[in-house]
């Protein structure tokens, strides 16, 4: 199991993905207990046009939850390990 896709509105998922390499790329966290199934999750997100930043095994989920600094907002990579260490 990975968590994914918490930190975006639905809405927001179609019309924010950018293509690899662009400076301001959303990035989304994922948390998930085993890494052969949070690559497989991390390259789909990149394929849609999203960078992935992994906040750790599932029990760090809650970095990304509701009320969390990396909650819904559109940070790139740099911005959303910030705010998942800031939580």
């Amino acid at each position: 199991m990975v968590k994914a896709f918490n930190a975006i509105a639905a809405g927001d998922i179609e019309k924010d993905g950018l293509p690899t390499g662009s400076p301001q790329r959303r990035a989304l966290p994922i948390a998930g207990d085993e890494l052969e199934a949070k690559q497989v999750v991390a390259n789909f997100l990149d394929q849609i046009g999203y960078d992935v930043v992994d906040a750790g095994p599932l029990t760090e989920e809650w970095r990304f939850q509701k009320d969390a600094p990396a909650y819904c907002v559109p940070f790139n990579r740099g911005e959303m390990q910030a705010a998942l260490a800031a939580a």
